[in-house]
Protein backbone atom coordinates (compact mmCIF):
# COMPACT_ATOMS: atom_id res chain seq x y z
CA UNK A 1 0.00 0.00 0.00
CA UNK A 2 1.07 3.59 -0.65
CA UNK A 3 2.28 6.15 2.32
CA UNK A 4 0.07 8.45 2.27
CA UNK A 5 2.02 11.92 3.04
CA UNK A 6 -0.34 14.31 5.71
CA UNK A 7 -0.61 17.42 4.51
CA UNK A 8 -2.68 18.86 7.75
CA UNK A 9 -1.33 22.57 8.33
CA UNK A 10 0.68 22.86 5.30
CA UNK A 11 0.02 26.15 3.16
CA UNK A 12 -0.10 25.99 -0.56
CA UNK A 13 -0.23 29.26 -2.15
CA UNK A 14 -3.46 30.69 -0.47
CA UNK A 15 -4.87 27.30 0.78
CA UNK A 16 -4.08 26.43 4.11
CA UNK A 17 -4.95 22.15 4.61
CA UNK A 18 -7.29 21.45 7.16
CA UNK A 19 -8.07 17.79 7.13
CA UNK A 20 -8.17 14.84 4.50
CA UNK A 21 -11.63 15.33 2.87
CA UNK A 22 -13.89 12.08 4.09
CA UNK A 23 -14.92 11.37 -0.04
CA UNK A 24 -11.85 10.55 -2.39
CA UNK A 25 -11.62 10.29 -6.23
CA UNK A 26 -10.69 6.84 -7.40
CA UNK A 27 -6.40 6.74 -6.97
CA UNK A 28 -6.21 10.53 -5.45
CA UNK A 29 -6.26 12.06 -1.74
CA UNK A 30 -8.41 14.93 -1.52
CA UNK A 31 -8.06 17.06 1.35
CA UNK A 32 -10.38 19.93 2.89
CA UNK A 33 -8.67 23.51 2.58
CA UNK A 34 -9.41 26.58 3.49
CA UNK A 35 -8.76 29.88 1.02
CA UNK A 36 -6.79 33.03 2.72
CA UNK A 37 -9.36 35.02 0.55
CA UNK A 38 -11.89 37.33 2.04
CA UNK A 39 -14.45 35.01 1.45
CA UNK A 40 -12.46 32.08 3.84
CA UNK A 41 -14.09 29.46 1.01
CA UNK A 42 -13.41 25.96 1.80
CA UNK A 43 -12.45 23.62 -1.35
CA UNK A 44 -11.04 20.28 -1.60
CA UNK A 45 -8.04 19.49 -3.26
CA UNK A 46 -5.91 16.25 -4.23
CA UNK A 47 -2.40 15.77 -3.13
CA UNK A 48 -0.61 16.11 -6.44
CA UNK A 49 -2.19 19.38 -7.50
CA UNK A 50 -1.17 21.08 -3.92
CA UNK A 51 2.43 19.74 -3.94
CA UNK A 52 2.37 20.25 -8.23
CA UNK A 53 1.29 24.06 -7.10
CA UNK A 54 -1.78 23.80 -9.47
CA UNK A 55 -3.89 24.37 -6.73
CA UNK A 56 -2.93 27.93 -5.11
CA UNK A 57 -6.91 29.22 -3.80
CA UNK A 58 -10.19 28.70 -4.34
CA UNK A 59 -10.17 30.49 -7.54
CA UNK A 60 -9.86 33.74 -6.54
CA UNK A 61 -6.27 34.10 -7.78
CA UNK A 62 -6.77 33.01 -10.58
CA UNK A 63 -9.86 35.99 -11.09
CA UNK A 64 -7.26 39.14 -10.08
CA UNK A 65 -5.57 40.60 -12.27
CA UNK A 66 -1.65 39.18 -13.29
CA UNK A 67 0.36 41.82 -11.76
CA UNK A 68 -1.15 40.85 -8.19
CA UNK A 69 0.11 37.45 -8.08
CA UNK A 70 3.32 36.60 -7.27
CA UNK A 71 6.27 34.09 -7.82
CA UNK A 72 8.29 32.70 -4.54
CA UNK A 73 12.26 32.10 -5.74
CA UNK A 74 13.27 29.31 -4.09
CA UNK A 75 16.89 29.77 -4.99
CA UNK A 76 19.39 29.69 -2.44
CA UNK A 77 16.70 27.62 -0.02
CA UNK A 78 17.18 24.48 1.85
CA UNK A 79 14.95 21.56 2.05
CA UNK A 80 16.38 18.15 4.02
CA UNK A 81 19.56 17.82 2.06
CA UNK A 82 18.70 19.91 -1.00
CA UNK A 83 20.19 23.20 -1.30
CA UNK A 84 18.31 24.91 -4.39
CA UNK A 85 20.69 25.85 -7.18
CA UNK A 86 18.71 27.89 -9.49
CA UNK A 87 15.35 27.32 -11.61
CA UNK A 88 15.10 25.33 -14.83
CA UNK A 89 12.02 26.13 -16.54
CA UNK A 90 8.79 24.49 -15.87
CA UNK A 91 7.96 19.99 -16.55
CA UNK A 92 5.44 19.08 -18.85
CA UNK A 93 2.00 19.58 -17.75
CA UNK A 94 0.32 16.20 -16.85
CA UNK A 95 -3.02 15.54 -18.99
CA UNK A 96 -4.94 16.32 -15.86
CA UNK A 97 -3.90 19.46 -15.52
CA UNK A 98 -5.93 22.84 -17.09
CA UNK A 99 -3.23 24.93 -17.46
CA UNK A 100 -0.89 24.40 -20.54
CA UNK A 101 2.42 25.11 -17.88
CA UNK A 102 3.39 22.74 -15.71
CA UNK A 103 5.20 23.27 -12.28
CA UNK A 104 8.12 25.14 -11.76
CA UNK A 105 11.58 23.22 -11.28
CA UNK A 106 14.73 23.64 -9.71
CA UNK A 107 18.10 22.38 -9.89
CA UNK A 108 19.27 21.41 -6.30
CA UNK A 109 22.46 19.99 -4.91
CA UNK A 110 22.55 17.38 -2.36
CA UNK A 111 24.43 17.07 0.75
CA UNK A 112 26.08 14.14 -0.62
CA UNK A 113 27.53 15.84 -3.82
CA UNK A 114 24.53 14.58 -6.15
CA UNK A 115 22.52 16.84 -7.98
CA UNK A 116 18.66 16.35 -9.12
CA UNK A 117 15.89 18.36 -10.62
CA UNK A 118 12.38 19.51 -8.42
CA UNK A 119 9.15 20.81 -8.29
CA UNK A 120 8.77 23.71 -6.08
CA UNK A 121 5.81 21.97 -4.97
CA UNK A 122 8.03 19.12 -3.54
CA UNK A 123 10.37 20.82 -2.38
CA UNK A 124 7.88 23.05 -0.29
CA UNK A 125 5.78 20.09 0.81
CA UNK A 126 9.01 17.70 2.02
CA UNK A 127 7.92 15.41 -0.64
CA UNK A 128 11.66 15.62 -2.20
CA UNK A 129 13.95 16.02 0.26
CA UNK A 130 17.37 14.85 -1.20
CA UNK A 131 18.66 12.92 -3.97
CA UNK A 132 17.16 9.51 -3.31
CA UNK A 133 20.33 8.87 -1.12
CA UNK A 134 18.44 9.39 2.08
CA UNK A 135 15.91 6.64 1.43
CA UNK A 136 18.74 3.86 0.12
CA UNK A 137 20.15 4.76 3.83
CA UNK A 138 16.90 4.34 5.52
CA UNK A 139 16.19 1.08 3.64
CA UNK A 140 19.77 -0.42 4.21
CA UNK A 141 19.43 0.30 7.92
CA UNK A 142 16.01 -1.47 8.03
CA UNK A 143 17.49 -4.82 6.31
CA UNK A 144 21.42 -4.36 8.00
CA UNK A 145 22.35 -7.30 10.18
CA UNK A 146 25.04 -6.77 12.24
CA UNK A 147 27.55 -9.12 11.95
CA UNK A 148 29.69 -7.94 14.87
CA UNK A 149 31.91 -11.06 16.65
CA UNK A 150 30.60 -13.89 13.84
CA UNK A 151 32.84 -16.05 11.81
CA UNK A 152 32.96 -17.06 8.36
CA UNK A 153 35.55 -19.06 7.96
CA UNK A 154 38.84 -17.93 9.11
CA UNK A 155 37.65 -14.63 9.59
CA UNK A 156 36.07 -12.92 12.78
CA UNK A 157 34.10 -9.52 12.17
CA UNK A 158 35.57 -6.94 14.51
CA UNK A 159 33.30 -3.72 13.37
CA UNK A 160 31.17 -2.03 11.25
CA UNK A 161 32.75 0.28 9.01
CA UNK A 162 31.01 3.99 8.67
CA UNK A 163 31.93 4.30 4.60
CA UNK A 164 30.14 2.39 1.97
CA UNK A 165 31.56 0.41 -1.04
CA UNK A 166 30.89 1.34 -4.86
CA UNK A 167 27.22 0.11 -4.84
CA UNK A 168 26.13 1.05 -1.44
CA UNK A 169 27.37 -1.82 -0.21
CA UNK A 170 28.14 -2.61 4.08
CA UNK A 171 31.44 -2.79 4.22
CA UNK A 172 33.13 -5.22 7.78
CA UNK A 173 36.42 -4.71 9.30
CA UNK A 174 37.43 -8.84 9.47
CA UNK A 175 40.45 -10.85 11.60
CA UNK A 176 41.75 -13.77 9.72
CA UNK A 177 43.53 -16.64 11.87
CA UNK A 178 46.57 -16.06 9.85
CA UNK A 179 46.58 -12.82 12.07
CA UNK A 180 45.72 -10.29 8.77
CA UNK A 181 43.08 -7.62 8.76
CA UNK A 182 41.18 -7.88 5.95
CA UNK A 183 37.34 -5.65 4.87
CA UNK A 184 35.10 -6.83 2.70
CA UNK A 185 31.53 -6.52 2.44
CA UNK A 186 28.90 -8.08 4.29
CA UNK A 187 27.41 -9.70 0.85
CA UNK A 188 30.88 -11.28 0.17
CA UNK A 189 30.72 -12.72 4.10
CA UNK A 190 27.07 -13.88 4.03
CA UNK A 191 27.54 -15.68 1.08
CA UNK A 192 30.73 -17.43 1.40
CA UNK A 193 32.82 -15.67 -0.83
CA UNK A 194 35.34 -14.42 1.31
CA UNK A 195 36.34 -16.77 3.90
CA UNK A 196 39.71 -15.99 4.32
CA UNK A 197 42.19 -12.93 4.05
CA UNK A 198 43.69 -14.51 1.15
CA UNK A 199 45.83 -17.09 2.89
CA UNK A 200 43.25 -19.57 2.12
CA UNK A 201 43.39 -19.59 -1.09
CA UNK A 202 47.13 -19.20 -1.27
CA UNK A 203 47.61 -22.09 0.44
CA UNK A 204 44.99 -24.55 -1.43
CA UNK A 205 47.11 -23.79 -4.68
CA UNK A 206 50.56 -24.82 -2.79
CA UNK A 207 48.18 -27.78 -1.89
CA UNK A 208 47.33 -28.47 -5.50
CA UNK A 209 50.72 -28.32 -6.73
CA UNK A 210 52.50 -30.58 -4.43
CA UNK A 211 53.92 -33.43 -6.55
CA UNK A 212 53.07 -37.23 -5.38
CA UNK A 213 54.87 -40.23 -6.72
CA UNK A 214 52.72 -42.85 -8.77
CA UNK A 215 52.11 -44.69 -5.30
CA UNK A 216 51.13 -41.79 -2.82
CA UNK A 217 48.84 -40.46 -5.92
CA UNK A 218 46.85 -43.38 -5.12
CA UNK A 219 46.69 -42.89 -1.64
CA UNK A 220 45.62 -39.95 -1.84
CA UNK A 221 43.18 -41.18 -4.24
CA UNK A 222 41.63 -43.06 -1.68
CA UNK A 223 41.43 -40.30 1.08
CA UNK A 224 39.40 -38.07 -1.84
CA UNK A 225 36.79 -41.25 -2.01
CA UNK A 226 36.46 -41.56 1.56
CA UNK A 227 35.73 -37.19 1.76
CA UNK A 228 33.13 -38.09 -0.93
CA UNK A 229 31.19 -40.72 0.97
CA UNK A 230 31.25 -38.11 3.60
CA UNK A 231 30.19 -35.16 3.11
CA UNK A 232 29.27 -35.07 -0.49
CA UNK A 233 24.90 -35.13 -0.05
CA UNK A 234 25.36 -36.16 -3.83
CA UNK A 235 27.64 -39.25 -4.10
CA UNK A 236 25.70 -42.40 -4.82
CA UNK A 237 26.24 -44.23 -1.13
CA UNK A 238 26.14 -41.05 0.67
CA UNK A 239 23.33 -42.47 3.07
CA UNK A 240 25.75 -45.43 4.22
CA UNK A 241 28.51 -43.44 5.71
CA UNK A 242 27.69 -39.05 5.75
CA UNK A 243 24.42 -39.92 5.87
CA UNK A 244 24.65 -42.09 8.98
CA UNK A 245 27.15 -39.42 10.73
CA UNK A 246 30.77 -40.88 9.72
CA UNK A 247 33.10 -38.24 9.71
CA UNK A 248 36.78 -37.72 8.77
CA UNK A 249 38.96 -36.59 11.81
CA UNK A 250 40.49 -33.29 11.76
CA UNK A 251 44.21 -34.21 10.91
CA UNK A 252 43.15 -36.05 7.79
CA UNK A 253 40.64 -32.84 6.92
CA UNK A 254 43.46 -30.08 7.37
CA UNK A 255 43.27 -28.29 4.49
CA UNK A 256 47.05 -27.96 4.14
CA UNK A 257 48.34 -31.29 5.61
CA UNK A 258 45.95 -33.37 5.71
CA UNK A 259 46.37 -35.79 2.42
CA UNK A 260 50.40 -35.18 3.49
CA UNK A 261 49.57 -36.94 6.69
CA UNK A 262 47.31 -39.54 5.74
CA UNK A 263 49.71 -40.59 2.99
CA UNK A 264 52.34 -40.91 5.57
CA UNK A 265 49.73 -42.81 7.86
CA UNK A 266 49.15 -45.25 4.82
CA UNK A 267 52.81 -45.98 4.38
CA UNK A 268 53.54 -46.86 7.95
CA UNK A 269 50.86 -48.74 9.03
CA UNK A 270 50.66 -51.58 6.34
CA UNK A 271 49.26 -49.95 2.93
CA UNK A 272 49.80 -52.15 -0.23
CA UNK A 273 48.56 -52.82 -3.77
CA UNK A 274 45.12 -53.89 -4.04
CA UNK A 275 44.38 -53.87 -0.41
CA UNK A 276 41.55 -51.59 0.83
CA UNK A 277 41.10 -48.96 3.96
CA UNK A 278 38.81 -50.90 6.66
CA UNK A 279 36.83 -48.94 9.93
CA UNK A 280 37.93 -51.42 12.56
CA UNK A 281 34.86 -49.79 14.38
CA UNK A 282 31.80 -49.32 11.65
CA UNK A 283 30.33 -46.74 13.46
CA UNK A 284 33.52 -44.80 14.54
CA UNK A 285 34.85 -42.17 11.95
CA UNK A 286 38.06 -42.28 9.50
CA UNK A 287 40.38 -41.77 12.01
CA UNK A 288 44.17 -43.08 12.41
CA UNK A 289 43.21 -45.03 15.35
CA UNK A 290 39.93 -46.79 14.38
CA UNK A 291 41.23 -47.52 10.13
CA UNK A 292 43.39 -50.27 8.89
CA UNK A 293 44.68 -51.46 5.24
CA UNK A 294 42.99 -55.20 4.83
CA UNK A 295 42.31 -57.42 1.34
CA UNK A 296 39.03 -57.36 0.60
CA UNK A 297 38.25 -60.63 2.31
CA UNK A 298 38.60 -59.13 5.70
CA UNK A 299 36.67 -55.65 4.53
CA UNK A 300 34.19 -58.17 3.67
CA UNK A 301 33.95 -59.44 7.11
CA UNK A 302 33.68 -56.41 8.62
CA UNK A 303 30.52 -55.05 7.44
CA UNK A 304 27.92 -53.69 9.31
CA UNK A 305 24.79 -56.02 7.56
CA UNK A 306 27.16 -59.22 7.74
CA UNK A 307 25.32 -62.25 9.46
CA UNK A 308 26.88 -64.39 11.82
CA UNK A 309 26.45 -67.74 12.56
CA UNK A 310 27.54 -70.06 15.13
CA UNK A 311 28.35 -73.97 14.43
CA UNK A 312 29.47 -76.42 17.92
CA UNK A 313 30.58 -72.93 19.30
CA UNK A 314 32.66 -71.38 16.58
CA UNK A 315 31.26 -67.88 15.41
CA UNK A 316 31.81 -66.84 11.55
CA UNK A 317 30.24 -65.03 8.79
CA UNK A 318 28.39 -66.80 6.03
CA UNK A 319 31.37 -65.95 4.27
CA UNK A 320 34.21 -67.58 6.28
CA UNK A 321 32.27 -70.28 6.77
CA UNK A 322 31.73 -70.47 2.97
CA UNK A 323 35.59 -70.13 2.85
CA UNK A 324 36.16 -72.76 5.32
CA UNK A 325 34.32 -75.41 3.94
CA UNK A 326 34.89 -74.90 0.52
CA UNK A 327 31.60 -74.04 -1.00
CA UNK A 328 30.77 -70.90 -2.76
CA UNK A 329 29.03 -68.44 -0.67
CA UNK A 330 25.47 -67.72 -3.05
CA UNK A 331 24.96 -72.15 -2.66
CA UNK A 332 25.81 -71.80 1.39
CA UNK A 333 23.84 -67.91 1.50
CA UNK A 334 20.96 -70.04 -0.32
CA UNK A 335 21.22 -73.14 2.18
CA UNK A 336 20.72 -70.42 5.18
CA UNK A 337 18.16 -69.20 3.71
CA UNK A 338 16.34 -72.46 4.34
CA UNK A 339 17.10 -73.21 7.56
CA UNK A 340 19.30 -73.07 10.01
CA UNK A 341 19.51 -76.89 10.73
CA UNK A 342 20.03 -77.31 6.66
CA UNK A 343 22.83 -74.54 6.74
CA UNK A 344 25.10 -76.24 10.13
CA UNK A 345 24.55 -79.92 7.88
CA UNK A 346 25.81 -78.47 4.91
CA UNK A 347 28.98 -76.74 6.38
CA UNK A 348 29.67 -79.73 8.93
CA UNK A 349 29.53 -82.16 5.77
CA UNK A 350 32.05 -80.31 3.70
CA UNK A 351 34.27 -79.60 6.62
CA UNK A 352 34.39 -83.29 7.42
CA UNK A 353 35.31 -83.92 3.63
CA UNK A 354 38.36 -81.81 3.43
CA UNK A 355 39.90 -83.28 6.48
Amino acid sequence: MKRIIDLTGKTFGRLTVLSRAASTVPGKTMWVCQCSCPNHTIVTASTSSLCGGNKKSCGCLAKEPHSHTTFIDLTGKRFGRLVVVKRVGNAPPSPSMKSKVGPIQYLCKCDCGNTTIATGGNLRSGCKRSCGCLHREMTSKCRLKDLTGKRFGRLVVLNLLPERGKLGEVKYRCKCDCGRIHITTAGRLSSGITQSCGCYHLERIKEARTKWTPEEAKIVAHLYEIKKRCYNKNYKDFEDWGGRGITVCDEWMDPISGYRKFVDWAKNNGYKKGLSIDRIDNDGPYAPWNCRWVDWYTQANNKRNNVFVDINGVRHTIAEWSRECGLDYDTLYHKFEKGYDLFRDTVLYNLSLRK
